[in-house]
């Protein structure tokens, strides 16, 4: 059977926008955090948008969505040294 829709709403969940000053805090210290590491030229906040953006699918919305996404943007400047300073602030905040 088929239904027709002649309304649809969207909420938009209030309780996402008092998060969202705390979210963009974390993404610039992230980005703050890996740019000493990255060429001279590369985005990494477009790099970890464009990464996020990927694995929406799998890994959905969310802090623990931002903290997998943020590792991978970080490996892909495949520095040892880089890789366990990032590990060791982001893990021990």
């Amino acid at each position: 059977m088929r239904h027709h829709f002649e309304v649809v709403a969207f909420d938009a969940d209030d309780t996402l926008w008092h998060s969202e000053e705390s979210f963009r805090k974390n993404e610039r210290q992230f980005v703050d955090l890996v740019r000493p590491y990255v060429a001279d030229g590369v985005d990494i906040k477009s790099a970890l948008v464009a990464i996020e953006g990927a694995n929406l699918s799998t890994y959905g919305y969310g802090v623990k969505s931002f903290g997998l996404c943020a590792v991978e943007a970080a490996s892909h400047s495949r520095t040892e040294p880089f890789l366990r300073k990032f590990l060791s602030k982001s893990l021990h905040r």
